[in-house]
């Protein structure tokens, strides 16, 4: 029985590796206009990430997932640069790159900011929304958040995804005990939060996502 759990996890792990290649490898054939930045940290440090400049002031922060980098997101960055809005893909997954990337983008005269955090990025996301929170801060999409935590600023506009045979059951009470205003969108099918990019559903989420963050 041992083995077979044994087993199970390792051809799971090994898919998620595969599938985080072959995403990447798909966007390696594309040009994408972005530009490697230096995010400076609140205790010195720099963390890096990839900046997508837009000609609005609206703006995007991409948090991914544990077995996802910040080149995962290249094409919805690249959809949302074509609609005016800057975004920057985040290679750290903690608060305080949140938080720089937050910093960065109003420095660059952004007026709104919307956060999006996949799984364990959510999980991020949603530590980041319970501490104070800088007004340009607007919206959160939160594909399968890796916690349970709920979100009780009334100022944010919240978006939860997340497939019916994954952890729907979870990410639904979370959404239910968040203050309002809310969506949720729920996939049929078990796809995790960013693996829902390479199912069927690719899409309808990317045009679920995409109007949310522009619908003013």
């Amino acid at each position: 029985m041992k083995r077979v759990v044994i087993i199970a996890i390792s051809l799971l792990i090994s898919s998620a590796f595969i599938f985080d290649t072959s995403f990447s490898s798909n966007t390696k054939k594309r040009k994408f206009n972005f530009k490697k930045v230096k995010l400076e940290l609140k205790n010195g440090d720099k963390s890096s990430a990839k900046f997508f400049q837009g000609d609005s002031s609206s703006a995007v922060i991409f948090v991914s997932g544990a077995l996802f980098n910040s080149k995962s997101w290249n094409l919805l960055a690249d959809q949302l640069q074509s609609r005016g809005l800057s975004s920057l893909s985040l290679d750290e997954k903690n608060t305080s790159n949140v938080f720089s990337a937050i910093d960065f983008l109003k420095q660059k005269g952004n007026k709104q900011v919307a956060l999006v955090g996949a799984s364990m990025g959510g999980a991020v996301v949603l530590d980041v929304v319970n501490e104070p929170l800088d007004d340009i801060v607007k919206k959160v999409i939160l594909l399968a958040p890796f916690s349970e935590k709920i979100i009780t600023n009334k100022k944010l506009s919240k978006l939860f995804i997340v497939s019916e045979e994954d952890s729907s059951d979870q990410v639904q009470v979370v959404y239910d005990k968040s203050s309002t205003p809310k969506k949720i969108k729920i996939f049929d099918g078990s796809a995790h939060a960013q693996h829902l990019f390479k199912s069927k559903h690719k899409e309808e989420l990317t045009k679920l996502i995409i109007d949310f963050i522009v619908d003013q």
